[in-house]
């Protein structure tokens, strides 16, 4: 299968996240990762896909050279994610079950939750439609569905809270503006 332009765009996407897992997992004595290879590939990511989108809304037929090579170059720096990546965008895999142990327990991934479950102008306190309590140690991903589709980066626009995430970007108020999110879980 031939990729387009815009499907090496949705495997970056996919595996900025799935490298983002990698690294949250590694810990102290885990897999020695390089820990920055989530912020490279969102930074490199970054710039092609909007240009894309530019070129897609001016109805360009053929993507510029530049585009192609920044979009070959992000894919490449994914690596062994791109694999993983193409399978679940084949696939359409949208999340699935954490199990938690020793006490086994499903936990549903991703949850959406609306601007209507913070408790304030940016802090979400874990309030969700599913019943779900976020515990301390969860690890948590936030993609930002109504912020131009894509994950925020932790401490430089959301910061983990005991029970939930606070919004660090400047400007955002939930009690103003409708925000969608989905919170991505994993132990």
């Amino acid at each position: 299968m031939a990729l387009t332009i815009l499907n090496k765009i949705d495997i970056t996407q996919i595996s900025q996240y799935l490298s983002l897992v990698d690294v949250g997992k590694s810990g102290l004595f885990g897999k020695r990762l390089d820990q920055e290879l989530p912020y490279k590939i969102y930074m490199e990511r970054y710039g092609p896909d909007w240009k894309a989108g530019y070129e897609f809304q001016q109805q360009i037929q053929e993507p510029s050279e530049g585009l192609t090579d920044a979009v070959n170059y992000s894919y490449a720096l994914c690596g062994a994610y791109n694999l993983k990546a193409l399978y679940i965008l084949k696939n359409g895999v949208n999340g699935g079950n954490v199990v938690i142990n020793p006490v086994t327990q499903a936990i549903q991934s991703p949850i959406m939750i609306t601007s209507a479950n913070f408790a304030d102008a940016t802090h979400w306190n874990g309030d969700n439609n599913y019943g779900i309590v976020i515990q301390a140690y969860y690890v948590l991903q936030v993609f930002a569905d109504s912020l131009n589709q894509r994950f925020l980066i932790q401490g430089q626009q959301w910061e983990r809270t005991l029970q939930g995430i606070e919004i660090t970007i400047p400007g955002f108020d939930a009690t103003v503006d409708d925000y969608t999110f989905y919170i991505y879980i994993s132990a």
